[in-house]
């Protein structure tokens, strides 16, 4: 996990301004959190790819659709923020299948029955696969996520892992730039590891 290399990286390059570096190789992290004056840059042959683990992901406070709502963090997010950037020929990988239910008459038979094997929960028609208890249970509930009077963010945390996080999310920033790279779901072929210690700042 990589997760507290982007972190040292991006308040390393904050203070003073500058590009976090993301060299070419397979990179797991958990949420990264852009920074003012920092570009987050992810050069030709790097996929950033967000780990399948739930628990790394905060639930927030945050807008849906012009709603208060709650969900999980944003694998990238930032909040008021100035003179930030996403530039590169890279890739950013959400691991979205954690997250999605799956219906039956949407595989193969086999295909069906792997996924039952691996975990989750079916619901009660047996006919859609949910990754938790808590995604099935989420599923179910009405308006879930949009943040109702006198509730607070820890009122969902028995429907978390139904509330999906946005890939990308910046609220009230200024300058903005967004460029190049790619934002995908595909889980990654075999590739190279690199090692957290690369990631650098270049001012």
């Amino acid at each position: 996990m990589n997760t507290e290399a982007f972190r040292k990286a991006t308040d390393a390059c904050a203070a003073k301004g500058g590009t976090v570096l993301v060299p070419p190789g397979l990179w797991l992290t958990g949420p990264i959190q852009l920074k003012s004056n920092v570009n987050l840059h992810v050069q030709r042959g790097t996929l950033v790819r967000f780990t399948t683990d739930k628990s790394q992901f905060r639930l927030i406070k945050t807008n849906w659709e012009g709603v208060d709502a709650v969900r999980n963090e944003s694998p990238l997010s930032g909040y008021d923020l100035e003179d930030i950037a996403i530039t590169g020929a890279g890739v950013f990988d959400g691991a979205g299948d954690a997250w999605r239910m799956v219906k039956k008459d949407k595989l193969t038979a086999t295909q069906w029955q792997r996924l039952v094997k691996s975990g989750g929960v079916l619901d009660e028609k047996q006919t859609t696969w949910y990754p938790s208890a808590q995604s099935l249970k989420g599923s179910a509930t009405p308006e879930p996520g949009i943040l109702k009077p006198g509730k607070d963010v820890g009122d969902y945390a028995d429907i978390k892992n139904f509330l999906r996080p946005n890939m990308l999310s910046l609220h009230r920033c200024k300058q903005v730039l967004l460029e190049d790279f790619t934002i995908q779901n595909r889980r990654p072929g075999p590739s190279t590891r690199c090692c957290a210690t690369t990631l650098r700042c270049a001012a």
